[in-house]
């Protein structure tokens, strides 16, 4: 950029002569604004200060893409902070030039310049342009316009349709969908094994080399060998052969038709193209207790299963190993880096590098595991270091293109920043400068609360929800990869400003499915045990923090206590607990499946900390959780087996916009009911 100088400083009050010839480097700018510092690095490398000058391009113009000439309405804005060189245009321009402009500028583009009735020349300077999409006002094409604009980059601002804005939202006729990467699924396979390790810098792996009998000659009369497939309750896996290199092993027949039997399609109904896994019942078949060998290959209609370790093709993710591989990260790292494979070959039988079995079952704990090879996982099963945006935005769902008949939702107080009042936030008052504090990102939050809590009108509003804050709290270090956000903070303490003269049981609802209690208190994607042994074989128990917390802090308290406040006594005239730990095991089950709603435009956070939390029907404890009352939650409603023939055509029946897809959002139903035409 050149501009034309009339008078310049250097170091104050020191004359230099430049040289036109020399490209000289701005070193740093303190302040945007024509007379504050800059610095310059003169021919000896050495940085001085100079005078920032005021733009001017006059002669140049046929070397600038985008001139404007704006009228002189334009209006002083930050006059404070900016010495009036920051104006707003209040207006829209008309006119064929806006048409080269990009409706969302981005890193890269052509400056725009505009230029004044008397010569003076201005920089556009783009700034967040955020939109209304509150609850009575939701985006009407759900922000599908600057979604397209920006390339994608601001992605969909479309909120998931909830308890807290359902009854507002409205049907658009081409608005975006919220993401639905909830759903996406990924096929384990070379291809995206390999993304899944570009996208990540993760090292994921497929297993092979594992072996039923150990190949590591240890001397030992009788080698390490997993258990025998009939064994009762075992999990046993099985690879596909080619029926022409079938070796089959010369078993009893009572053996051979009962694994057959669990091996067979008709009962395992296993879709995986290389493994089948099975589980030998307790109960109702039995095998020849003479046949002893684990290593078994099986034929029959025309097909061969070989008895493989259990780990075999089982998909890890193995970057932890990779700083504590004894042989050092090369033989870990080198399957990925130097061979492009999708498969780590563990060196069990290693001609020169042999390597025990127990060394797997020592440490394959450790490594956190995705799924087997050849199956389909969800994006949202996948491990957390693996769920990012860069591997949903690669797997995104191509079906999820129709914008047409969507339903459009918007969220409480979110509403458009008003670009007139400038883009300082000045603090002014007393409180702010007594705190004596840094002002920083980190920061922003407490300022922004004390200067509406001060200054409101609804001063009684105001400090009910204070002291419903000092109940209901949140820990800013138990949330601090966050810390320097400040919406997802403020949109949970507005919970309080709008329920401080309601029902404390909407606050409690509400604050229930708030994403920072749920990482405050850590329940946030926690799973059943039911679901975490049939995807990772661990017996874990669901998170108890909040179950305990909910009752303990925030409603009944740890005694149960008479009208009066008195504590109420038993018989023997000790006090009455409100709950047993039974009963925080118990409802901690009631807490899982709790996640994230997935990242959308128009709100702070890189990922949702603002909407309510979504609910994962496969994370979910499906069993009975009690009441604290010696009974269950849900006693005499009604099953809906239970439930009159044609009750949905009943009077006082509800029923649910779905818009343009026919998939229910309250019930989880295979994506394929709506993609695949073949399924009636």
């Amino acid at each position: 950029l050149t501009t034309s100088v009339e008078d310049f400083w250097l170091t104050k009050n020191e004359t230099y002569s430049f040289n036109p010839n020399f490209d000289y480097e701005i070193c740093s700018v303190d302040l945007d604004l024509s007379g504050s510092p800059l610095y310059i690095r003169l021919e000896d490398g050495v940085c001085v200060e100079a005078e920032n000058p005021p733009v001017n391009i006059a002669g140049y113009e046929n070397e600038i893409s985008v001139i404007l000439d704006l009228p002189d309405s334009l209006v002083v804005i930050n006059e404070d902070f900016t010495n009036g060189e920051e104006l707003i245009l209040p207006t829209g321009l008309d006119g064929n030039i806006c048409e080269s402009i990009p409706l969302v500028p981005d890193l890269g583009d052509a400056p725009i310049f505009g230029r004044l009735s008397d010569g003076s020349w201005l920089l556009f300077d783009p700034r967040l342009n955020l939109s209304v999409n509150t609850l009575v006002s939701p985006l009407i094409d759900g922000g599908k316009k600057f979604d397209l604009a920006s390339g994608g980059n601001t992605y969909c601002s479309n909120v998931p349709r909830t308890f807290l804005n359902e009854d507002e939202c409205i049907l658009s006729s081409d608005a975006c969908k919220p993401s639905t990467s909830n759903e996406l699924e990924v096929l384990l396979e070379d291809d995206t094994v390999r993304a899944l390790f570009n996208l990540t810098d993760r090292y994921i792996y497929s297993l092979k080399g594992l072996n039923v009998v150990d190949q590591y000659d240890d001397g030992s009369e009788f080698p390490w060998k997993l258990p025998h497939p009939c064994t009762g309750l075992l999990r046993s896996r099985w690879l596909r052969k080619n029926i022409i290199d079938c070796e089959p092993t010369d078993i009893f027949s009572g053996t051979n038709a009962s694994l057959v039997y669990l091996l067979s399609d008709e009962f395992g109904g296993d879709e995986n193209p290389y493994i089948r896994d099975i589980y030998f019942p307790e109960n109702g078949l039995s095998c020849n207790v003479t046949d002893t060998n684990p290593e078994i290959e099986i034929t029959f209609a025309e097909q061969c299963w070989k008895r493989v370790h259990d780990d075999y093709l089982s998909v890890y993710d193995m970057t932890y190993w990779i700083s504590r591989h004894p042989g050092g990260p090369f033989h870990i790292k080198k399957f990925a880096d130097i061979y492009d494979s999708a498969f780590l070959i563990f060196p069990n039988g290693h001609a020169v590098n042999n390597h025990p079995m127990y060394r797997w079952h020592d440490n394959y704990h450790k490594f956190p595991y995705i799924g087997r090879y050849g199956d389909y996982v969800r994006i949202r099963d996948l491990p957390n270091n693996l769920r990012t945006e860069a591997v949903t935005d690669f797997f995104q769902d191509a079906t999820n293109t129709d914008t047409s008949n969507v339903i459009v939702c918007g969220s409480p107080g979110e509403v458009s920043n008003e670009k007139a009042v400038g883009f300082a936030f000045d603090i002014d008052n007393e409180q702010f400068f007594r705190t004596g504090n840094f002002w920083g990102l980190a920061e922003n939050k407490k300022f922004t609360w004390l200067t509406v809590s001060l200054d409101a009108n609804d001063q009684l509003r105001q400090r009910v929800s204070w002291a419903l804050a000092q109940l209901l709290v949140i820990v800013n270090s138990a949330v601090e990869s966050n810390s320097n956000e400040s919406e997802s903070f403020l949109h949970y303490y507005d919970i309080f400003v709008r329920h401080a003269f309601g029902n404390y049981r909407d606050i409690l609802k509400e604050i229930s499915y708030s994403p920072l209690m749920a990482v405050n208190l850590s329940f946030l994607n926690s799973k059943s045990s039911a679901y975490i042994w049939e995807h990772y074989r661990i017996k874990v128990q669901a998170d108890e923090n909040f179950a305990r917390e909910i009752m303990q802090l925030f409603s009944m308290g740890v005694e149960l206590i008479n009208l009066d406040g008195t504590t109420k006594l038993d018989h023997n005239g000790n006090n009455i607990l409100s709950y047993t730990n039974g009963d925080i095991v118990s409802l901690s089950r009631a807490w899982t499946g709790f996640s994230l709603q997935k990242r959308r435009g128009n709100i702070e956070s890189s990922n949702n900390r603002v909407d309510v939390m979504a609910i994962e029907p496969d994370w979910r404890d499906r069993f009975p959780k009690s009441n604290t009352a010696t009974g269950y939650i849900g006693d005499r409603y009604p099953l809906c087996e239970d439930l009159p023939e044609k009750d949905f055509l009943k009077k006082g029946a509800t029923y649910r916009l779905l818009g343009g897809s026919p998939m229910p959002e309250l019930i989880s139903e295979p994506i394929e009911f709506e993609t695949d035409d073949t399924i009636q």
